[in-house]
């Protein structure tokens, strides 16, 4: 096209319009709304090249871009460009072959979409921030108009409907709401227009019929002129099913205070009453709200109350919970109370207070104190049996020693020297009976040097002994029995063993092996006579040791190297009965 008839279009187009040489890229002319555009005078305009026009970052594409030669119009796009002023500007070029002077040049076309550009681009932010909150916000996302129509919601909202994409396009705000709360999710919206942001829990209805509770925080934007809502909506089914929890846990807790028979208190750190149940308003007979901020100086006396203050300050002192013993004047009468208080700690509003539980014993002490009472005159009353069984048996003692004086047969002598050595180790036992403060259990390591000694002097014989018996405590019916054994077997040794030994020795042993005992007896004499069988006896003694080891269902062994020995095992237990039966199996 000539270039005296583009002149007209070119100087009156309301399009910046410049032409330019391909070979040396110049600018040679150039029209008002270019200039206008760029911010330059023609001069100063017709001495750039096009490159000047470019940001630095276009230039290397611009250079590639002019190697090839253009044959028709073309439209080359949009392009950064730069003003007078250094603004970045955006411009669709478009480019169409001409000769002037016939010098191949392009007459060039640059439609300014700066503003477009620029709206374009906080469209595409806006969607940039509605993809990232779809896709990662915890709960779901919406976006709705004026209207209530839904334009924008995340995969979240149709997981938790069941409605498909198309579906929830077709509809309003308000069809996800139920009947019951649409007039509250109505004003909800309303309010959003008008002040801006809302925050409201509503339920979202399924497309069947399942609700799920939601919390909703919604802010109004504007979208393409128009005022729309931009929400999202917690699913707080967990934070409302924890919180229907704590408070039926709450109710039950008050319903268990309030029930209680025991006194329940909080003091604070001055000690006034901070919370009493309804147990300590009956105890006291006053009304709750009466008692709270006041201290407890007003309920009890003086002097109780500074007793219980030095317990509440000494559970405040130690930092962990105590157990005391209060006796408190209410209404002219004495109770006795067992209290527990611990202090509060990580808990900001009660840090430092006292919680405490108290318990009415009275009735408890006192019979504990009539039980006391029955049980000491119990012991008097066994003590005083004990003391005259022994005493009878001393008698019984005292009149076998009286025929034994009269007698002037060595066998009778010896028969009833035997029988007064057994009745002494019945006495000596109940000796040791009343001495005790409980009468079912002895302190038979005593015993059983007690008892060797008492036989060895009814025999009036001299014996080295030598004892290893641990401190242990017999049942009254495992000790006689005992007691008459280690008798039998000491009796023995001292009339039969030590014929011809110079220095006789005997060597008594009583262990507690882990609730066993083990007794064993040792003397250093000429063993057992020729025949002597314990499990055939056809001695007295022998047979009442063989009855004895029965009793107390013990084993025995008996040994004959370099003397005699006799060892006996038998379980220590809480064997009840008199020991009556003792001699019935004595032939």
């Amino acid at each position: 096209m000539p270039h005296n008839n583009i002149d007209l279009y070119f100087e009156e187009n309301p399009n910046p319009m410049w032409i330019f040489e391909r070979d040396t890229l110049r600018i040679i002319d150039v029209n008002e709304s270019a200039l206008s555009l760029y911010g330059y005078h023609r001069e100063e305009m017709l001495s750039l090249r096009i490159t000047d026009l470019r940001t630095k970052e276009e230039i290397p594409k611009l250079l590639e871009s002019v190697t090839t030669e253009i044959q028709s119009f073309q439209d080359a796009g949009v392009w950064r460009h730069k003003t007078k002023a250094g603004d970045e500007i955006y411009v669709n070029i478009l480019s169409y072959p001409i000769k002037v002077e016939e010098k191949k040049c392009e007459l060039v076309l640059a439609k300014d979409i700066t503003e477009l550009k620029k709206t374009q681009e906080k469209l595409d932010r806006r969607e940039k921030i509605f993809e990232i909150l779809s896709e990662n916000v915890a709960g779901t996302f919406f976006v709705f108009d004026s209207n209530g129509k839904m334009l924008q919601w995340n995969n979240y909202v149709e997981e938790i409907t069941n409605y498909t994409a198309k579906e929830i396009s077709e509809m309003n705000a308000l069809d996800f709401v139920d009947d019951g709360e649409k007039e509250k999710i109505s004003d909800a919206i309303l309010e959003t227009l008008q002040s801006g942001f809302v925050e409201v829990q509503g339920k979202l209805k399924g497309k069947f019929g399942k609700e799920t509770p939601l919390l909703f925080k919604a802010s109004c934007v504007e979208i393409d002129n128009r005022s729309c809502i931009v929400g999202i909506g917690i699913d707080i089914s967990n934070l409302l099913k924890a919180q229907k929890d704590a408070q039926e846990h709450l109710e039950l807790l008050q319903t268990i205070i309030d029930n209680s028979e025991s006194v329940m208190y909080l003091k604070d750190n001055q000690n006034r009453l901070a919370f009493v149940n309804d147990a300590f308003a009956e105890l006291f007979d006053i009304n709750k709200n009466e008692v709270i901020g006041k201290k407890d100086t007003g309920l009890i006396g003086p002097e109780q109350a500074k007793k219980v203050k030095e317990n509440d300050d000494l559970v405040r002192y130690n930092g962990h919970a105590k157990n005391f013993e209060e006796v408190l004047e209410i209404d002219g009468e004495t109770r006795t109370f067992l209290s527990t208080k611990t202090v509060i700690n990580g808990i900001q509003k009660y840090d430092g207070f006292i919680f405490g539980i108290s318990t009415d014993i009275t009735e408890k002490k006192q019979t504990e104190h009539e039980l006391e009472k029955t049980i000491k005159e119990k012991n008097t009353l066994l003590s005083e049996v004990h003391h005259r069984v022994k005493n009878n048996l001393a008698i019984i003692s005292g009149l076998i020693e009286l025929e034994v004086m009269d007698a002037d047969n060595e066998q009778i002598i010896r028969k009833l020297k035997d029988s007064q050595s057994r009745i002494n180790s019945i006495a000596l036992t109940h000796e040791l009976l009343y001495q005790e403060q409980h009468f079912s259990d002895i302190n038979y390591g005593d015993n059983v040097k007690k008892l060797v000694a008492q036989v060895t002097d009814t025999l009036g014989t001299e014996i080295e002994i030598r004892f290893d018996v641990d401190p242990l405590k017999l049942n009254i019916n495992q000790a006689l029995p005992c007691s008459l054994i280690i008798n039998e077997i000491v009796t023995n040794a001292i009339k039969h063993a030590y014929r011809g030994i110079d220095e006789p020795e005997l060597y008594v042993v009583v262990k507690d092996r882990d609730g066993t005992i083990n007794l064993r007896i040792e003397d250093n004499g000429i063993g057992l006579p020729e025949g002597c069988d314990i499990n055939s006896p056809n001695a007295l003694g022998m047979q009442l040791i063989n009855t004895l080891i029965k009793q107390l269902e013990a084993d025995i062994e008996v040994t004959v190297e370099d003397g005699s020995s006799f060892e006996i095992w038998f379980k220590k237990q809480d064997v009840k009965g008199t020991g009556s039966s003792i001699l019935n199996n004595i032939e």
